[in-house]
C-alpha cells in the first residue's frame, strides 16, 4: 500500500507491482519482485524424466477414469483412505496410456482391459466374454443360489471414439457408463425390454445380448451384499487404447507438457 508523504504528492510504498520510496527530494519507483512468479516460471521450465512422465500420465488417466465410474452412483472400493485413493492404488497395473495435455483437458479416457471396477470382501465372480448357441454372452461361474443373495450390478462402459482430430490425434472422449441391477429371475417381458437375457447353463449364470459383441464396450458384474462388494475387473474386446501405448504416443504426449530430460 502506498501513502502520501507530507502534504506534497509523494508516494511511499507499493502500488501494484511498483514500489515507491523517497531519496532526498526525489521519488524513486522500482518494479516489485514477485518470487511466486519466479518459482512458477522455474517450474514451467523444468523437464520431467521418462519415469516421472509415465507416472504422471497414469495418475492423470486414473483420475479421469474415477470421475467416469462414480457417475453411476454405485462405487465400491474399500481398504484405502478414501474410495478414490483405493481406486488409484488397485489400478496401478493397467496398461500405461499416453494422452496429450489437450486430450486431458477434454476429459478423454480409455477403456483398459483389467481395469478394476470394484474392490471389496465379497467373493469374486469369474466371467468372460463368449457365445452361447450363437449368441454373444457374458459367461460367469455364479450359481443361482449365490446370485439370489444381495444385488448384482452389471457395469456397462462404452468407448466414445470421436472423429474430431486435434493436433493429429483423435479426441477419444469420455466413456459412457451405467450400472444396472440384474434380475436373477426376470420375466420374459422385462428381458425383451432390456435386450438382455438371464439364464443358467449347467448351473452357472449366463447373460446374453447383442451388447456383448460390441468391440467398443466393456463389462463387469459386481456382487453387492450388505453394502460390501466383490472385487471385479473390466472385460472388453475394445483395443482402441492400444494406439496410445506406443513410444510415439509417449513422446507426443510428453512434448505437449514439455520435453523429457535427456532430449
Amino acid at each position: 500500500m502506498a501513502i502520501v508523504v507530507d502534504d506534497s504528492v509523494k508516494l511511499c510504498g507499493r502500488v501494484g507491482d511498483v514500489t515507491y520510496y523517497q531519496k532526498g527530494d526525489k521519488t524513486i519507483a522500482r518494479k516489485a519482485h514477485n518470487n511466486n512468479n519466479k518459482r512458477n516460471q522455474k517450474r514451467k521450465r523444468q523437464k520431467m524424466s521418462r519415469g516421472q512422465f509415465i507416472q504422471r500420465a497414469r495418475m492423470s488417466h486414473n483420475d479421469t477414469l474415477w470421475r467416469v465410474l462414480r457417475q453411476t452412483g454405485e462405487v465400491f472400493f474399500e481398504g484405502g483412505f478414501s474410495p478414490c485413493h483405493r481406486f488409484r492404488s488397485v489400478n496401478k497395473e493397467v496398461p500405461n496410456v499416453f494422452l496429450t495435455k489437450d486430450m486431458h483437458e477434454f476429459n478423454t479416457a480409455l477403456l483398459l482391459p483389467g481395469m478394476m471396477l470394484s474392490d471389496g470382501p465379497v467373493p469374486s465372480i469369474t466371467y468372460q466374454l463368449g457365445e452361447v448357441i450363437g449368441q454373444a454372452a457374458l459367461l460367469t461361474d455364479l450359481t443361482e443360489e449365490e446370485a439370489q443373495k444381495g444385488r448384482l450390478l452389471l457395469y456397462v462402459l462404452r468407448q466414445d471414439e470421436h472423429k474430431e482430430m486435434f493436433q493429429g490425434y483423435p479426441l477419444g472422449g469420455c466413456p459412457t457408463v451405467s450400472a444396472r441391477q440384474i434380475e436373477v429371475n426376470p420375466t420374459a417381458e422385462s428381458q425383451a425390454e432390456e435386450g438382455l437375457a438371464v439364464s443358467f447353463v449347467k448351473g452357472e449364470m449366463v447373460l446374453t445380448g447383442e451388447m456383448f459383441s460390441d468391440d467398443m464396450m466393456g463389462f463387469g458384474l459386481v456382487h453387492v451384499i450388505d453394502g460390501h462388494a466383490s472385487t471385479q475387473r473390466l472385460v472388453t474386446r475394445c483395443t482402441y487404447y492400444e494406439k496410445f501405448t506406443t513410444e510415439e504416443a509417449l513422446l507426443t504426449a510428453a512434448a505437449s507438457y514439455g520435453k523429457l530430460t535427456g532430449e
